[in-house]
């Protein structure tokens, strides 16, 4: 008697988990089953900003920077100086040199003045004896002329300091090949090493955006390219927009991600964006592509992202990571995830959980 009481006990036990883990606890769920419809070809994408021009200063000459340290952060303007090396004693050196070579110049110049004098009253005096003609005379003297005094040089050594010193003087300073903001600076700021990266300056404008695109807005972008209707915002984290241009879309699909790369230009004429940032590209065009749309309320978000609960033919409920788009009149489009033919939970539950069935 006591074995058929225990006999009994364990069938209920067995029929309670049963019948918990054959159905859900919130009563019933609506199901849909994915179809594709023509929707605007309106969607909102992640992109990723870096600069179109990105350049190393790297000094000519070593010294001590006279001017302001750069930092990093900081904005500079195309053709301002931006780094001034110490060139005082340059300075001075090419002074020194071309005094030097002035001098040398002037004495040159007397020296052969005189020895050409000395040359021509000798012809001459033999020309006034007889011993040669006046024609010999001319022919001697002919190549003798003080404007040779204009042509006269200085030393090869000295020709090479004055060289040197004016490349020091014209190398001091540096000026900001483009408008941008300085990102990197050499750990002591306030010396310039010849050969050495000082900073380094990224252009802010124009700029260039980097943007996944999914396969089924490829066809239709191009058109609208085309045809120049297409819109592109560029929106910051608190709102602010530019506008932007698409200027190139991959040939092929990533085969991991299964999405195109595009380019889009961002004139950034407000400054509001920066390199390395990320901020969201809207992609606007009036003409209607096939498109999934599932109800607001099926997408459920998690700190992976969103998702939708799914059901198979069995009537087993999964999970799907979706990529979303725009909201149109309730429902929201899918980018992917989502395929024609997929069964997904409309009005999940907080209870409905992987593995459990429902009708």
């Amino acid at each position: 008697m006591l074995g058929k009481k225990w006999i009994s006990c364990i069938v209920i036990i067995v029929s309670i988990v049963i019948g918990i883990t054959g159905c859900h606890t919130n009563g019933k769920m609506q199901v849909e089953k994915i179809s594709v419809s023509n929707q605007p070809a309106v969607v909102t994408l992640e992109g990723h900003i870096s600069p179109l021009v990105s350049i190393n200063i790297i000094p000519n000459i070593s010294g001590k920077i006279v001017t302001k340290p750069l930092i990093k952060g900081q904005l500079v303007k195309l053709g301002e100086c931006i780094v001034k090396v110490d060139d005082t004693s340059y300075k001075k050196q090419l002074a020194l040199s071309q005094q030097v070579g002035t001098s040398q110049q002037v004495l040159a110049a007397h020296k052969v003045t005189i020895k050409e004098k000395e040359e021509q009253d000798k012809w001459y005096r033999l020309y006034k004896e007889g011993i040669i003609s006046r024609v010999e005379y001319d022919s001697l003297t002919r190549h003798m002329t003080t404007s040779n005094v204009t042509t006269l040089s200085t030393s090869k050594e000295l020709q090479e300091a004055m060289k040197n010193a004016q490349f020091m003087v014209q190398n001091a300073t540096i000026i900001a090949p483009v408008s941008g903001c300085i990102t990197m600076v050499a750990k002591n700021p306030t010396m310039a090493v010849a050969g050495q990266v000082l900073a380094m300056i990224q252009q802010t404008s124009p700029l260039l955006v980097s943007v996944a695109i999914p396969e089924q807005y490829i066809s239709v972008l191009k058109k609208a390219q085309q045809t120049g209707n297409l819109t592109i915002h560029v929106i910051s984290d608190i709102g602010m927009m530019e506008e932007g241009k698409l200027t190139y879309i991959s040939a092929a699909k990533d085969p991991l991600t299964g999405l195109f790369v595009g380019k889009i230009l961002c004139n950034n004429s407000k400054q509001i964006f920066r390199s390395g940032e990320v901020c969201k590209i809207k992609l606007i065009t009036n003409q209607l592509t096939p498109q999934i749309t599932v109800p607001k309320m099926a997408i459920r978000t998690k700190d992976s992202g969103d998702f939708v609960y799914i059901v198979n033919k069995k009537g087993v409920v999964d999970v799907r990571s979706v990529l979303t788009g725009e909201v149109i009149g309730g429902r929201v489009i899918i980018l992917s995830g989502l395929k024609k033919g997929d069964t997904i939970v409309v009005n999940p539950s907080t209870t409905l959980q992987i593995g459990m069935r429902i009708t």
